[in-house]
C-alpha cells in the first residue's frame, strides 16, 4: 500500500476468543501505529476512556457486552469512526442492525489477511473523506465544514450564521 495512512492509525480490536485476538493483534501491529485489545464491549468502552482509536474492529457475539450493544454505545458519541464487524452470522437480522449503525465493513469469519487488509483500506478511505470535511482544532474542538457544526469532545455546538462566518474566516 504505497502512501498509506494506515501506518499512522490506531486500532481498537475487540474479540472474546483469546487465540484469535492475539493472532489478529500481532498482524495489526505490523500495519498500524498502535493497537489496543479488549475481550468484550464493556472492556472496550473502558479502554476508549484513555485510548482514541481511528478504527474499531469488533466481534458481535461476546460476553458481558456484545458487539451490537458496544457499537450502539460508540455511535452515541462518535458517528464517524470507521467500524469493522467480525461475525460468524450472516442472517439478515444482524446485517440490518449493522447497516443502521453505519458500519464501514463486515467480515464473515473465518477471517484471513486479504479480508482484513481490504476492510482496513476501506476504513482508510473513510478516514480520508471525513478528515477533509471535519477539521480538528486546538483544545479538543473540531469543525465540520459540511454541516457547519462546531464540536467539543464530540458534543455538538450549534452556531449562528454570524458565528459560522467568523469561524470560517479564521
Amino acid at each position: 500500500m504505497p502512501n498509506s495512512q494506515l501506518k499512522n492509525c490506531k486500532i481498537l480490536f475487540v474479540e472474546d476468543e483469546a487465540k484469535i485476538r492475539e493472532h489478529i493483534v500481532k498482524t495489526l501491529k505490523y500495519l498500524v501505529e498502535d493497537v489496543e485489545e479488549a475481550s468484550n464491549g464493556k472492556e472496550a468502552l473502558e479502554k476508549m476512556q484513555k485510548f482514541s482509536p481511528n478504527i474499531i474492529i469488533t466481534d458481535l457475539e461476546m460476553p458481558l457486552m456484545g458487539g451490537i450493544e458496544f457499537v450502539t454505545e460508540v455511535r452515541k458519541t462518535n458517528k464517524t469512526i470507521p467500524i469493522v464487524v467480525l461475525t460468524a452470522h450472516t442472517n439478515s437480522e444482524y446485517l440490518l442492525k449493522l447497516i443502521d449503525m453505519h458500519i464501514e465493513h463486515f467480515i464473515v469469519k473465518p477471517m484471513n489477511f486479504e479480508k482484513l487488509l481490504d476492510a482496513l483500506q476501506k476504513c482508510e478511505k473513510a478516514i480520508q473523506k471525513s478528515s477533509t470535511i471535519q477539521q480538528t482544532l486546538p483544545l479538543k474542538y473540531s469543525y465540520d465544514w459540511e454541516k457547519k457544526i462546531l464540536s467539543y469532545e464530540e458534543q455538538e455546538i450549534r452556531l449562528t450564521k454570524k458565528q459560522i462566518a467568523f469561524l470560517e474566516l479564521l
